[in-house]
């Protein structure tokens, strides 16, 4: 199968966004876990 090379760049730069959406969304969590932890530590 060949595929045109414009097809190509927008299949590529779709995995770079889906990429960052994962890194920015893990990193989220990662934010909110350490608030709840602090909050913890604060309050003993």
């Amino acid at each position: 199968m060949k595929k045109k090379k414009g097809e190509d760049k927008m299949n590529a730069t779709e995995v770079k966004i889906d990429r960052k959406q994962m890194i920015q969304a893990s990193f989220a969590k990662a934010v909110k876990a350490n608030g709840k932890a602090l909050e913890k530590l604060s309050k003993n």
